[in-house]
């Protein structure tokens, strides 16, 4: 039994580093403003809360936008469903409508919903800690935490209106609960997880992925799946089911009573339109190549990119040690992880890492527990320990408070993630604020923007004139303003390709937060003695 004294130290580690979890993610949350998406899930939340329009933003079920949207109640702010942009559920549109066109200020509505994300990530650290600490021990309790509460990637999706983060704190809980479940055989442990699945399912479409989960899981156990087994998934799903129903309360209750066609049910709108989208695809960008599909290969590149350095090497370690000293309890850990993984490979909506987060509590387990008791000698243990937490400590405080343009060491760093990936990996439209504070600091308030986003650049005080396209500058020559462009604009995501390949050839005067460059053009003849930057034409790709 752990001694008094152990317990203490393990809640004072623990403690700390929560604590400055949620430091790094407040501060990095009141320096941005509002990401492409945060607008349009906040309005989805509090509209099904109030209104329980679910057909707004179907495309996420409801339970997470709801999360977000609680504290928005007490504040009672308009929702704009009269507005055209409403009626053809536009959900940016409508999201900026929501955000900058209300009685209530916008930080205020955004930064209410933000601290229900950062409340949650802290909880997921909780968990994760407290969990490893009865499987494993106060040391590797304390080391996962740590690199997930150091994570960029968590602090950055810890601190956004979105989905991402309670997908990756449902997932977790589900499969810990059918863990429990599959050691104890108990009906409330199979209870639990059915009633966790269904949050998680309610949250984000992705947990769909828990069934097969669960199942492998079982198999995995007992190597084979019983006919008891069968039984336990029917259970567990139907309980999941049973959840997803009542987080469409209303639409729920009018396909029970006949008043709705369960194919107009918006949850299975909401799949549907899921599967469309992925067969048709969207624009993205990896390694320097624009195209209308998805790649198979761009999870595994977005995880060795956007990994930490230390997960990854200490991941090599914990793979190792588990093939050579055939530790089983790692290998399950990395069955959840594993097909999550296999099945983002067939998807064809390639937008971020953010849609990986799940995978990564299971392998903060399996690094830490694999440090600790892999059998490893004092002098190893303390000599990977040293290094990982040198990596870890290093690129965490680099990353700040830019956390969702991180990029690892190994790749170079964040000054050249735009060599890799784009989109939420690091342009979301967040970095306006900072804009701000740097033409302040030359003196002006007027810039020539191309800006991916949908905040209201004006409320944030700036005067704003388009950038002009290359063929308009090709026209009538370059602007002679300071001039900015998103970084997506600049890649040739989501506009024309060459739009802006006039700015390609230039040196910036400064790079906003990774995502924005700034160009001051007010003196041509300079800009024209100027040394050119190295940035490479971006490929296009057709559609396939």
């Amino acid at each position: 039994m752990e001694s008094s004294g152990n317990r203490v130290r393990f809640a004072v580690a623990a403690g700390a580093l929560l604590l400055t979890m949620a430091a790094a993610m407040l501060s990095a949350a009141l320096q941005e403003n509002d990401s492409y998406d945060e607008g349009g899930h906040l309005a989805a939340g509090y509209a099904y809360l109030t209104i329980q329009d679910f057909g707004f933003n179907a495309e996420h079920p409801p339970l997470g936008n709801m999360l977000s949207a609680l504290p928005l109640v007490a504040l009672e702010p308009r929702l704009p469903s009269e507005h055209p942009a409403w009626r053809m559920r536009s959900a940016p549109v409508a999201g900026a409508l929501f955000l900058y066109r209300n009685r209530v200020r916008p930080d205020v509505l955004l930064m209410a919903g933000r601290a229900v994300t950062m409340l949650f990530a802290v909880l997921l650290g909780l968990v994760l800690a407290l969990w490893t600490r009865r499987r494993f021990s106060s040391a590797a309790a304390v080391f996962t935490l740590f690199l997930y509460a150091t994570d960029p990637n968590f602090l950055a999706h810890g601190h956004y209106v979105t989905t991402d983060l309670f997908a990756a704190f449902f997932i977790f809980a589900a499969c810990l609960a059918w863990y429990r479940y599959l050691e104890t055989r108990r009906v409330r442990e199979l209870l639990a997880a059915g009633l966790l699945a269904g949050v998680a399912l309610a949250v984000k479409f992705s947990a769909l992925v828990l069934l097969p989960v669960f199942a492998l899981l079982d198999l995995a156990r007992n190597r084979r799946l019983r006919g008891r087994s069968g039984i336990s998934l029917a259970i567990a799903a139907a309980l999941a089911l049973f959840v997803v129903g009542l987080s469409y309360w209303s639409e729920t209750w009018q396909v029970l009573r006949g008043e709705l066609p369960p194919s107009r049910h918006s949850f299975v709108l909401g799949i549907g339109y899921l599967a469309e989208h992925n067969r048709e695809g969207r624009p993205s960008y990896l390694l320097g190549e624009v195209a209308d599909h998805g790649w198979w290969y761009y999870f595994p590149v977005a995880f060795l990119v956007k990994t930490p350095s230390a997960v990854i090497l200490l991941g090599i370690v914990a793979v190792v040690a588990a093939l050579r000293r055939r530790l089983a309890h790692l290998g399950v850990l990395l069955v959840p992880p594993g097909v999550y993984m296999a099945l983002s490979l067939t998807s064809n909506l390639n937008l971020g890492i953010r849609h990986l987060l799940p995978i990564y509590p299971f392998l903060f387990v399996v690094v830490g527990s694999a440090l600790f008791h892999a059998g490893w000698s004092r002098r190893t243990r303390l000599a990977l320990l040293a290094l990982a937490v040198g990596f870890q400590v290093g690129e965490s405080v680099r990353a700040h408070p830019h956390h969702l343009a991180f990029f690892n060491s190994l790749a170079g760093g964040s000054s050249h993630g735009w060599r890799y990936l784009a989109d939420s990996n690091l342009d979301w439209g967040q970095d306006i604020k900072k804009l701000k504070r740097h033409l302040d600091g030359m003196g002006t308030d007027e810039v020539c923007l191309a800006y991916f986003g949908t905040t209201d650049v004006a409320y944030h005080g700036l005067r704003r004139r388009p950038l002009p396209t290359s063929r308009e500058v090709e026209a009538g020559g370059p602007p002679e303003c300071v001039s900015a462009i998103s970084m997506n604009l600049l890649l040739g995501l989501y506009v024309e390709p060459g739009s802006y390949d006039w700015l390609r050839g230039l040196r910036p005067d400064a790079v906003i937060g990774h995502s924005i460059r700034v160009y001051d053009l007010r003196n041509s003849e300079a800009r024209r003695a100027q040394k050119p930057s190295r940035m490479p034409a971006v490929a296009q790709t057709p559609g396939v």
